[in-house]
């Protein structure tokens, strides 16, 4: 498109859903500030908390009136009934440009997400997978070192 936006549309009959997904470029590494690594998924935490118009309880009666599945941030994404894409994409849009951040939120996100935003330093933290690189992190346990998104809850 000439704003630069790349669309591709796949239709698929074997549901009455519509489904968008989108990714935002960008470089993490290159973008975050000296001495604030880990501030993206602070920040990526927190679009579940609602919009500056809806509190997270609202948001999510919203999305749930509409049967709707929603994900915010980098990656963002919404699966809602062809009736309801409208409203699917607005509460999107709504958390894409809006969200509420509150300070609450941040703080639980930063306590328990980042150790690296705590000023503890970067190489104690591990991210992914242990140093030595077995993909097993703290105690030994596979997978025990990898960071996934929070499932919202519903209340």
């Amino acid at each position: 498109m000439p704003n630069g936006i790349r669309l591709i549309v796949r239709t698929d009959t074997t549901s009455p859903t519509v489904t968008v997904m989108g990714v935002v470029k960008h470089d993490g590494d290159l973008q975050t500030p000296p001495k604030q690594e880990g501030v993206g998924d602070v920040l990526d935490g927190l679009y579940s908390y609602g919009t500056t118009s809806l509190d997270r309880i609202a948001y999510q009666k919203a999305l749930d009136d509409i049967a709707a599945n929603e994900s915010a941030g980098y990656s963002f994404s919404v699966k809602v009934l062809k009736e309801y894409f409208s409203r699917g994409v607005q509460l999107l849009a709504d958390n894409e440009l809006h969200p509420a951040l509150p300070e609450a939120g941040f703080q639980g996100h930063a306590a328990a997400d980042c150790s690296v935003c705590r000023g503890e330093p970067a190489e104690s933290w591990v991210p992914h997978r242990a140093r030595d690189g077995s993909g097993a992190a703290a105690g030994g346990r596979p997978g025990a070192g990898v960071r996934s998104r929070r499932l919202r809850s519903p209340r």
